[in-house]
């Protein structure tokens, strides 16, 4: 069923490779914080809590901003967006030992961020609802969590190599730039 319709089969790959360029911060973000931030988990709770706090707080928003922004306008801004946040967060080492600059630059970004996945992921959940009958909802749902589940181990195990020869901060600003690429080639 799905493979007929191919916006929604262009996605799901588009959004397969976009989650394997992301595996970095998640894989990486306790060495990175410790061993180029030169901080501890506070980071984390900072950038976890300002994400999630972000994402409530815009997502009643974002109804109102589709009804003015066409959906492919909106995924590539949420999209460029999130890719420069990547690329951003390969220069927090520039930081390092000032850790309040840290702390609020790491909250502006959480807050941008969960704004930006809302942004992305809203849209295309509604496209979704509106382009699958009722029928097949469930099964589209489950094929699309696993495509964007699908490559993070393959990408923990190639980004797991590259780090063996290569800084973590060039591994996030290298995969931020490839998912910015992929936005704007969108």
């Amino acid at each position: 069923y799905l493979k007929n319709d191919t916006i929604i089969m262009y996605l799901m790959f588009f959004i397969l490779f976009i989650n394997a360029m992301f595996v970095p911060i998640s894989t990486f973000m306790v060495a990175y914080v410790q061993d180029y931030m030169l901080l501890g988990s506070e980071v984390i709770s900072i950038f976890s809590i300002g994400q999630t706090i972000s994402m409530i707080l815009t997502a009643p928003l974002i109804p109102k901003l589709t009804e003015k922004m066409r959906f492919k306008t909106m995924f590539l801004g949420g999209g460029v967006i999130v890719s420069l946040l990547a690329i951003s967060y390969g220069f927090a080492p520039l930081f390092a030992g000032n850790a309040i600059m840290i702390y609020v630059l790491i909250a502006l970004a959480a807050l941008l961020l969960g704004v930006a996945l809302n942004v992305v992921n809203i849209p295309f959940r509604v496209l979704i609802m509106k382009r699958v009958d009722q029928e097949y909802l469930g099964r589209t749902w489950a094929i699309v969590g696993a495509a964007s589940m699908g490559m993070q181990p393959l990408a923990n195990m190639i980004f797991g190599v590259i780090s063996n020869s290569t800084s973590l901060d060039v591994i996030y600003k290298v995969a931020g730039v490839i998912a910015l690429i992929l936005f704007i080639s969108k």
